[in-house]
């Protein structure tokens, strides 16, 4: 029996793969909903793996998210001080290279590359944490639209916070084959 593997949180989207699978494959296809953490994969259980979804999102939390972002900014007449351009810069650098390095991991099928993007949660909360302290330091500075300011500056972090997720989904995925 061939196994399909479906790491998909959109359940009608798993019926139709399940439906259609049915009716056009002459093999018996299982159809998995797996976990949003965990793609329940069994050691040696699979052969290869497609992301499809999984990019999607990334792109999607740039191209709408990020400029979605933008947008607000420029209408709000919001100005982000060269300090906190510096933070961003240092903090979507981060997710950037995690991002290259889960890809690198996947294209080489490099297990530990793997696991070490998936070992960078704990650098990239205290980053987010300076990030977070810096903004609140920024709160009770003497400038116009500092409410504004600090909403649109986390509210860039929070995007790249979601990219960095799927990014170590990613990596776990690799991690996950090899076992």
């Amino acid at each position: 029996m061939r196994r399909l593997h479906g790491d998909e949180n959109n359940i009608s989207m798993i019926d139709y793969l399940s439906d259609r699978l049915a009716r056009e494959s002459e093999e018996d296809v299982v159809v998995i909903k797996a976990e949003f953490d965990d793609p329940l994969l069994e050691p040696g259980s699979v052969d290869t793996v497609l992301f499809v979804n999984t990019w999607h999102h990334i792109g999607d939390r740039v191209a709408t998210s990020m400029v979605t972002s933008a947008h607000k900014r420029i209408d709000e007449d919001v100005y982000v001080s060269p300090a906190t351009a510096q933070m961003l810069t240092e903090y979507h650098t981060f997710v950037a290279t995690a991002l290259d390095d889960a890809l690198e991991a996947i294209t080489k099928q490099d297990e530990n590359l793997a696991r070490e993007v998936s070992r960078r949660k704990k650098s990239f909360h205290e980053l987010s944490r300076k990030f977070v302290e810096h903004g609140f330091g920024r709160l009770t500075a003497d400038e116009p639209n500092r409410l504004r300011t600090y909403a649109r500056e986390m509210e860039v972090m929070e995007i790249l916070d979601g990219v960095f997720t799927i990014v170590r989904r990613i990596a776990r995925s690799q991690q996950h084959l090899k076992r």
